[in-house]
């Protein structure tokens, strides 16, 4: 099984917090200590080797895999520790001003270089399109007065096919985030170390987030995804084996090895390939299609990858 941070001295895994929903697959997620390495020769981002006075359980980093497809980094500290008042620690994100905060990034910041960005905006988009399907091909149903010629033919199967192809879109990139994750391990977070004896009595340190060190591709404005933009990044990656800066496909060995092993790249794959069945049935959907093919046509081709396709979309939930 493949663990992240392996080469990370300084973290030190939790196998009391290390859970996954189904036992025979990869664990989803895990817990981290940051603790200096006792071998003296730490490092400025992962933690400083004269530290002693510092609990390990003071800074935990948990770690979780669609997090980690995303670019995210989690942080925990101990608050009830003795050694708290040691750390000085970045705001809180779990507040009602940090999430305000970010509903505002979501209506001003446009990452359009980020994948995961993408996913999002385009599923959102596409699913909108299906909303408004819906008016054209079920409204008339309830209310036969609102129906308008032809709506059900052009107006549905137009917005059926331009729904179907966008989610083909979505989930073609979700399968490219998926296998191009960031597997060496990124904390994600400096922790430095400053002496101020005359406040506390003790050494201090800050932890910040370490953008310059992120191996994850979303900060990268360069590419889509691939490395990230810190030279960090490339000296961790080679030392795992993760230094490709993309991958269009798995090896057979790296399926079988880690990726077939990970929840999410089967819900990854179960979402293409329910998107590439359900395709079908918006090329079938089509007027000058549609209403030319027999009933037995329309079972096979328009109904049929609408329930395997719709079934790939439960499945990958």
């Amino acid at each position: 099984m493949h663990e992240p941070f392996r080469s990370h001295e300084a973290l030190q895994l939790q196998h009391s917090h290390t859970d996954g929903p189904f036992p025979f697959l990869n664990p989803t997620q895990a817990h981290f200590r940051h603790a200096p390495p006792s071998n003296g020769t730490g490092s400025e981002r992962t933690g400083s080797a004269d530290s002693p006075d510092i609990s390990p359980s003071t800074i935990e980093f948990q770690w979780r895999s669609r997090d980690n497809r995303k670019g995210r980094h989690t942080l925990l500290t101990d608050t009830r520790s003795e050694h708290a008042a040691q750390v000085e620690k970045p705001p809180r994100t779990a507040t009602w001003r940090a999430t305000g905060r970010g509903i505002l990034r979501m209506a001003l910041v446009y990452p359009y270089w980020d994948i995961s960005y993408l996913v999002a905006i385009i599923f959102t988009l596409g699913s909108v399109v299906w909303v408004v399907n819906s008016f054209f091909v079920f409204l008339p149903l309830p209310a036969p007065s609102t129906e308008f010629d032809d709506e059900i033919l052009t107006a549905g199967g137009v917005t059926a096919f331009i729904g179907a192809t966008i989610f083909e879109v979505g989930s073609v990139l979700l399968m490219l985030e998926a296998m191009n994750e960031e597997r060496s391990g990124c904390f994600g977070w400096a922790v430095e170390k400053a002496l101020k004896d005359h406040e506390i009595g003790g050494s201090h340190y800050t932890i910040k987030p370490d953008l310059g060190g992120c191996a994850h591709h979303h900060p990268n404005k360069k590419n889509l995804v691939g490395k990230g933009d810190g030279n960090y990044s490339d000296k961790e990656s080679n030392k795992t084996g993760g230094g490709r800066s993309w991958t269009w496909f798995p090896s057979t060995y790296e399926l079988k090895t880690h990726y077939l092993r990970e929840i999410g790249f089967l819900a990854c794959l179960f979402q293409f390939l329910g998107a590439t069945i359900f395709w079908i049935s918006g090329f079938t959907a089509l007027p000058g299609v549609n209403n030319e093919m027999s009933q037995g046509l329309l079972d096979g081709l328009f109904w049929t990858p609408q329930v395997i396709g719709g079934s790939g979309f439960i499945v990958s939930g």
